[in-house]
């Protein structure tokens, strides 16, 4: 085929599909830029490179946001201080006061009365526990880490100081959910150590509304 502009691709498709190395440079086309594919049928058809530019930008922005979000893997709340976590599906969150039937939302739990009045709810990634496991051998279940909310595919520590929201509920993280030797004196040895810059976030509550097992984690309000 002979006409056009250089520097136009030719790519083969259909019966005769040839994979890239297969592809040859050569001179035709209506555009510069254009890449024209033959089909099965033996037709000629343009692809402009601004359209395949635009596809890489839409793959592009679905891995960013992807990487921007994160989901629910579980929910926990202790009915009393000390007491054994119970795992949920939905739990309704109440700013001020945090999860409904958990300890510190009754005001009962073991430093209810140290907690900032904002302390509502506490977040660890279920990727860190499973890294305690890898690590130092500290084999823990997801609800043993004592925090609300277990995520998955977020680091919950670049939340500090930032919205977000988990389903309808919107959030804003405080500081760093740091581990306490009470947390490890019910739990294991080990703990404490493992769990030092990691060991979750506390957030704030800043709308009243229904976390559940699944919802998306995203960043922004």
């Amino acid at each position: 085929m002979r006409g056009g502009e250089e520097g136009v691709v030719w790519e083969l498709t259909g019966a005769k599909r040839r994979s890239a190395k297969g592809w040859r440079r050569g001179v035709g086309g209506e555009g510069k830029g254009e890449v024209w594919e033959l089909t099965g049928g033996g037709h000629v058809t343009a692809k402009t490179s601004a359209a395949k530019q635009a596809e890489a930008k839409s793959r592009v922005a679905k891995r960013e946001s992807r990487a921007a979000a994160g989901e629910v893997s579980a929910i926990y709340i202790a009915p009393a201080k000390g007491a054994a976590m119970v795992s949920l599906t939905e739990a309704r969150a109440v700013p001020g006061r945090g999860i409904e039937g958990d300890r510190y939302f009754k005001g009962t739990g073991t430093y209810s009365g140290r907690r900032d009045q904002h302390d509502d709810l506490t977040l660890i990634e279920l990727e860190v526990i499973e890294a305690l496991a890898k690590e130092l051998g500290v084999a823990l279940g997801p609800g043993d880490a004592r925090r609300n909310v277990v995520t998955k595919g977020i680091a919950l520590n670049e939340m500090i100081g930032r919205e977000f929201r988990i389903g309808d509920v919107r959030l804003k993280g405080l500081r760093l959910c740091e581990p306490c030797l009470h947390l490890e004196s019910l739990t294991k040895p080990g703990v404490l150590e493992g769990l030092v810059r990691r060991g979750g976030l506390r957030a704030a509550i800043l709308t009243e509304g229904t976390i559940r097992v699944g919802d998306v984690l995203e960043k922004g309000g």
